[in-house]
């Protein structure tokens, strides 16, 4: 697909439910990135079913930490030999249930690294009992402190509510576990979200069906596929851009498709719907601003149900070929 605003560069927009997307200060405070990869901080395979999240560098090796007095630089650890072979710091998930959200955070006391993840109250809030107003607390969850996006204490845990905020944790990035203590990072599933050094990383799911056959009004996934569908998670509130790109024949039907957000059964408001009869390729679109995990399925339907329409995956050839596709900078 063609280039998307990067998330950062959007200063004040609204979402579907007309709340505010306010982007706090992102300062150089951190040079490294969280991946799935022990070596590379933006992995072009796919990373399927890891239990460790690693801090890795990528503009530069260091982080800056809380000393109790101030923001200092600290570098990662590194061996000592004559490779200089990088240790990066390891957080084991594996103790993480599945289809949960958690955020990433890290500090240096003293000298000596620690990293923790602490768990959302669902899959798209931190905090069920909501964030207090004011300077200390990001309106997605997070607190405040010097510019810096830093730890919340749950306080109590059973109330969903949030309590006071930890300066020396530094707030990281977010993920989302597709099984238990498992996360992917791969096309159809970008579960691992950066706060620092955003990349785009892509979506593609491609329907390799040849052909089939649709004439009902009610709205569906396409070809009543479970898998035409991506999926990704997002720490703060930011835009994911999807399409969805098909053909269809026969002269007599009209069909419609679109892209509903964690729906099968509807097109998002906010997205491009197309519409057409006879025989036509169709796309549509959609830029969502998403907080947490979400899915973009790709539905479709016949608006009268005129007639069979015959939708097409690959067409048994390699000339055409329909699918979703998208992209999130994570």
């Amino acid at each position: 697909m063609g280039s998307f605003d990067h998330p950062s560069l959007i200063s004040s927009v609204q979402d579907d439910a007309a709340k505010p997307m306010l982007w706090s200060p992102r300062p150089a405070v951190s040079g490294c990135r969280l991946s799935l990869d022990r070596t590379l901080s933006v992995p072009s395979a796919d990373q399927t079913n890891k239990a460790v999240i690693f801090v890795v560098p990528h503009a530069s090796d260091t982080i800056e930490c809380w000393s109790g007095e101030d923001w200092v630089p600290r570098p990662l650890p590194y061996d000592l030999g004559a490779t200089q072979t990088a240790k990066t710091l390891a957080l084991d998930i594996s103790d993480c249930v599945t289809a949960t959200t958690h955020d990433v955070f890290v500090r240096n006391v003293s000298g000596q690294w620690e990293i923790k993840f602490q768990e959302w109250g669902s899959t798209t809030a931190r905090y069920s009992g909501g964030i207090p107003n004011g300077p200390n607390f990001h309106p997605d969850g997070l607190g405040l402190f010097q510019g810096r996006l830093v730890a919340i204490t749950p306080h109590p845990a059973s109330s969903g509510k949030c309590g006071s905020i930890q300066p020396d944790w530094l707030y990281l990035g977010t993920f989302y576990t597709s099984a238990a203590g498992k996360v992917d990072d791969r096309s159809p599933k970008r579960f691992l979200w950066n706060l620092f050094n955003q990349v785009p990383r892509p979506f593609l799911v491609r329907e390799s069906t040849a052909s089939w056959t649709y004439s009902g009004t009610t709205i569906r996934q396409a070809n009543a596929s479970s898998a035409n569908q991506v999926a990704c998670v997002t720490g703060l509130t930011q835009y994911v851009a999807v399409r969805v790109m098909m053909g269809f024949g026969n002269t007599a039907s009209d069909f419609e498709i679109g892209i509903g957000v964690d729906s099968t059964t509807t097109f998002h408001s906010n997205g491009l719907v197309q519409y057409g009869g006879g025989n036509m390729n169709l796309e549509a679109s959609l830029r969502h601003a998403a907080l947490g995990y979400r899915t973009y399925k790709w539905n479709e339907h016949s608006p009268t149900g005129a007639a069979a329409a015959t939708i097409y995956g690959d067409g048994g050839a390699d000339r055409m070929q329909s699918g979703i596709d998208g992209e999130v900078w994570a």
